[in-house]
């Protein structure tokens, strides 16, 4: 990679980490993930493949997407037929997508383990403060954006080397 491309794929990182931001404090608080965000994230992912990636097919952009959404549509099909109610929204499943644009079919596995990773820390965290006296209760829902964005984040600082088709 040659330093135009480790520019220009700085200033994609960072802008995918400040579209990360927003979308991380509407699902926290609204309990939803905007479209137009989820789309910026999306449209994001499909430059950095125009501008960046040489020789990258339809099919492997395609797969990214596949990769990304396939396991987290196929936990929410089984979440439901269990349970009889949502456990991944679709905006959920939407980020997922725009980021396995993102990110492609390389990294598809570490994304939803880190995010994976970073929700169960939360119970542990409640469990360990509850045990100290502090009293912490976890709700009977989580908002799962947030934890996308610090899976995509982690990516991000973690495997760059990933990041290349």
């Amino acid at each position: 990679m040659n330093s135009w491309q480790q520019a220009a794929q700085l200033i994609f990182s960072a802008a995918l980490f400040f579209c990360l931001l927003p979308l991380s404090y509407h699902d926290l608080t609204a309990r939803r993930l905007p479209n137009r965000l989820v789309a910026l994230v999306a449209v994001l992912g499909c430059l950095r493949c125009l501008l960046l990636l040489t020789g990258v097919t339809r099919g492997q952009v395609a797969l990214g997407v596949a990769y990304a959404v396939g396991p987290a549509a196929l936990v929410a099909g089984a979440y439901w037929l269990l349970r009889r109610r949502s456990g991944l929204g679709m905006g959920d499943i939407k980020l997922l997508a725009a980021l396995g644009l993102f990110f492609g079919p390389r990294a598809f596995w570490i994304l939803p383990l880190a995010s994976c990773l970073c929700v169960t820390s939360l119970p542990v965290l409640a469990l360990w403060r509850k045990k100290k006296g502090r009293g912490y209760a976890l709700s009977s829902s989580l908002p799962f954006g947030p934890y996308i964005a610090a899976g995509a984040v982690i990516l991000l600082m973690a495997a760059p080397a990933l990041l290349t088709y």
